[in-house]
């Protein structure tokens, strides 16, 4: 103590007596207090590398600089320097007592060994340190890999990789243990029962197992592989002799009276039952009495309970549902040959043509005024399917009033002069555009804009009676010049 107070007393005189920091650390090596450990001992002559003067706080960060993979174990809090605890380097671990001194403060007879990442359970209790932390490599660059230490104790060969935890523990490692759901093949029924060497005849690193049923029980397989590999879809576990086939998983469920037919109806070949006909003409094609002419969709008509009468057919599913009145028809109405129900006319007027009361004059689309409710009845949307909305007056007068000929043929003229030209008492002098004076709801009753015209009314001929200028129904003849109608009130007699 006496040699530490004295030390740092010199240091202080040093200092002030304009000594340098340097002159400072020159000093520290005449007064270090012995040598370090022969590990220590390259940079014994810089004391900086370990100590910081007057900086006590800042050693343990020295020692990280040095011990990197230790100061990563404090960080991250694993290993033993991890769980140790935050505490200062030199509370284990201390320098200066000569080259041989051991400043590893280790008793592997009280060692808890919890206290690293690796516990010691089961046998490995009972391993001496010497058998895995083997000279002279470090205490914490020991092996934790089961591997590692039982490499040569592997019968599989490394054929299983190197997960032995996963069958033996560290109890024994000769009794092991193996959940076999794991391995994608979960032993049920008799296999649960099954020797291991039942399957696995020889060394686990030699064998590649079939994950097939039939990898194992070809002999069994009555079907000579004509039905696949996949035998669990009619045998189980529980027994190779027992079967259960669910009919309704190939694609073709059993319905009706066909859950009544004898397998052998349908499957012609004796234990070969793939490849068996799923149309019902295949089977049925006798009972066609439409002779294929309705092609082999026999299901749209026909169904498994019984195949006479036919029943179900949704008329809805073909290019000619039936609406209206056509629901009541009687089939033959339409399909006029027995059993010939294919091509049948879909036009109206291949059935309607004696109840076209227009001769053929209005074409064959009979659907764009009469509909399946009522052929009486009729409805055109002239708005809606035209170019000429039937508005006013127009809305009250009969088609033939303007449809003279062939509907479709004829193409109108939609100018109002076109029906109304014998009506104009302009004579023509006002254009054909009726419509900028007139409405379709009354023809008589005129709207006109004046000052769109070239003379538009201000002051007091806002207030003229129509009459007062244009004299006849041409209009176009009245005057534009004030004399044309003021001659008689020209106190100017003409001379201005």
């Amino acid at each position: 103590m006496r040699l530490i107070h004295f030390r740092n007393a010199l240091f202080a005189i040093v200092l002030l007596a304009g000594g340098t920091t340097a002159m400072a650390s020159d000093l520290e090596k005449v007064l270090m207090p012995g040598e370090v450990i022969a590990a220590h001992a390259k940079t014994e002559s810089t004391c900086s590398a370990c100590h910081q003067a007057f900086k006590k706080a800042s050693q343990s960060a020295l020692c990280g600089s040095c011990h990197k993979d230790v100061a990563a174990d404090v960080r991250a809090g694993k290993g033993f320097h991890g769980k140790a605890g935050k505490q200062e380097c030199k509370s284990c671990h201390t320098d200066h007592k000569g080259r041989a001194a051991r400043i590893v403060k280790l008793d592997v007879k009280t060692f808890k060994h919890e206290q690293t990442d690796f516990n010691l359970a089961g046998a490995h209790k009972t391993v001496v340190c010497a058998a895995c932390h083997v000279k002279p490599a470090k205490f914490r660059d020991a092996p934790s890999a089961c591997v590692a230490c039982h490499r040569k104790d592997d019968a599989h060969k490394a054929a299983l990789g190197t997960d032995c935890a996963s069958c033996h523990n560290a109890a024994d490692w000769k009794q092991a243990r193996f959940d076999h759901a794991g391995t994608g093949f979960v032993l049920r029924g008799k296999h649960a029962s099954a020797q291991c060497t039942a399957c696995h005849a020889g060394p686990l690193a030699q064998q590649k197992l079939a994950d097939t049923c039939v990898g194992c029980h070809k002999a069994d397989d009555v079907h000579k592989g004509a039905m696949g590999p996949s035998c669990s879809n009619c045998h189980s576990e529980t027994g190779w002799r027992e079967t259960r086939f669910d009919h309704s998983k190939t694609g073709y469920p059993l319905l009706g009276r066909h859950l009544q037919a004898d397998c052998s109806g349908c499957h012609k070949t004796p234990n070969v039952y793939r490849g068996a006909p799923k149309a019902c003409i295949s089977c049925h094609k006798a009972d066609d009495r439409h002779a294929g002419t309705l092609g082999t969709d026999c299901q749209s008509c026909h169904q498994p309970q019984a195949w006479k009468p036919a029943r179900g057919f949704d008329h809805a599913k073909t290019r000619f549902p039936l609406i209206g009145k056509h629901q009541q028809a009687a089939c033959l109405g339409c399909h006029t040959a027995p059993d010939k129900y294919h091509n049948t006319p879909q036009a109206c007027i291949d059935c309607h043509r004696k109840d076209d009361t227009h001769k053929g004059r209005n074409g064959i689309q009979c659907a764009s005024c009469h509909d399946a409710k009522s052929w009486k009845t009729t409805s055109f949307d002239h708005a809606r399917l035209t170019k000429f909305p039937l508005l006013g007056a127009h809305g009250r007068v009969t088609c033939v009033s303007c449809h003279k000929g062939d509907l479709y043929k004829d193409k109108l003229d939609m100018r109002c002069v076109a029906c109304h030209r014998s009506e104009d008492p302009h004579q023509g002098k006002l254009g054909e555009s009726c419509e900028r004076c007139h409405a379709a709801e009354n023809w008589k009753t005129v709207k006109v804009d004046h000052d769109a015209t070239a003379f538009p009314l201000i002051g007091q001929h806002r207030t003229a009676s129509c009459s007062a200028c244009h004299k006849t129904a041409v209009y176009t003849d009245a005057p534009k010049k004030c004399s044309g109608c003021h001659a008689e009130q020209d106190v100017h007699k003409g001379r201005m």
